[in-house]
């Protein structure tokens, strides 16, 4: 059966979760107009003319201007585009910013160690890789698929990743995003998941303060192992909002160590709960397959000071906060910077 045209509306068309949609990125006045103008010095020099086909380096900002090969922005410098086609791939060093705004690039993108990539209305066509790096923030932008590794953050809104997501060490959060593939987190802080489509796979292990799924399809098997604090999957607490879950595959539950509500969740494989300390509690899930092990009988959940305390906290709050703050100095430094002259 086809997901998508299931009685339960679309997890992009779903309101329940009454969470706000993102802003664009802010940028002054003095920002935005810098980055439409190439008046003024200039900055940057490219590369020795021997290498000048293979690599431009950026440095401040510029608009709407080809570069026709790859691009750097280097160590612990802050590159702003706006409008710009990058027909390369793209690197960006240890300490540096890329702040992209409408941008094409037509390859793929690296991000190093403590460096930031901010992309609003903008695509890639190749792989998005972080090593080690301070995070990546996508809004409304398209990706082919993203891997990060021992990083801050990976945060996707109002986005289409045409590819597979894995995470290792590195805190994932998405929302209103529509994932053509698996979704895949391990040892992050934790793994939030809202209002959004994963067409594969679905798995978080060893999250520290767990995980919370709402308003989401998964068209393939989803997994939770391993995980401590607090798991919500469709429920409507300890996070207020939470709306329907559609799961096409298998929903488990293994050794983990969360509180654990699963309610209102549609399943078309089994609801399978093994080894969870304490047992998950829910009611009302739909269940077209069997409801195993400790989830053949779920206890409904009942509220508690804690699940009170919770319900007033943001999950996104300190991911939200550090990107405002990373990409306002990433902004005003590439402003600083002056024009960065990097294509035609």
């Amino acid at each position: 059966m086809d997901l998508a045209n299931s009685a339960i509306p679309s997890a992009q068309q779903n309101t329940a979760t009454g969470r706000g949609v993102k802003p664009a990125r802010r940028r002054t006045a003095a920002v935005a107009a810098l980055t439409t103008t190439l008046a003024g010095a200039a900055t940057f020099l490219a590369a020795p003319a021997a290498h000048a086909a293979l690599t431009t380096h950026c440095v401040g900002t510029a608009g709407a201007v080809t570069v026709p090969n790859n691009l750097v922005v280097p160590a612990g410098e802050s590159c702003d585009l706006t409008g710009t086609v990058i027909n390369g791939d793209v690197t960006v060093f240890e300490g540096s910013d890329l702040l992209l705004q409408d941008v094409t690039i037509n390859g793929s993108v690296t991000v190093r160690e403590n460096g930031f990539l901010d992309a609003a209305g903008s695509s890639v066509s190749g792989s998005v890789t972080l090593a080690n790096a301070f995070g990546t923030y996508a809004y409304d932008s398209e990706l082919s698929g993203a891997t990060a590794t021992d990083s801050g953050f990976f945060y996707s809104f109002d986005s289409d990743i045409t590819g597979d997501v894995a995470t290792q060490n590195s805190e994932v959060l998405v929302e209103s995003s529509w994932v053509e593939g698996s979704l895949s987190s391990e040892g992050s802080l934790l793994t939030d998941v809202y209002d959004s489509v994963v067409t594969g796979d679905f798995r978080v292990s060893g999250a520290e303060q767990g995980s919370v799924l709402c308003s989401t399809e998964v068209d393939g098997d989803a997994a939770f192992v391993g995980n401590s604090q607090i798991l919500q999957v469709g429920a409507a607490q300890p996070y207020g909002g939470c709306g329907t879950n559609v799961f096409g595959g298998g929903l488990s539950f293994e050794g983990n160590s969360a509180d654990g509500y699963v309610s209102n969740n549609i399943v078309r494989g089994d609801l399978s709960c093994t080894d969870n300390d304490p047992a998950p509690r829910g009611t009302d899930n739909r269940v077209r397959g069997e409801s195993l092990g400790q989830c053949a009988e779920l206890a409904p959940v009942q509220a508690s000071a804690r699940t009170m305390t919770l319900a007033t906290q943001s999950r996104d709050a300190d991911i939200t906060e550090r990107i405002e703050t990373r990409s306002a100095e990433g902004a005003q430094a590439a402003q600083e910077a002056g024009p960065a002259n990097i294509g035609s």
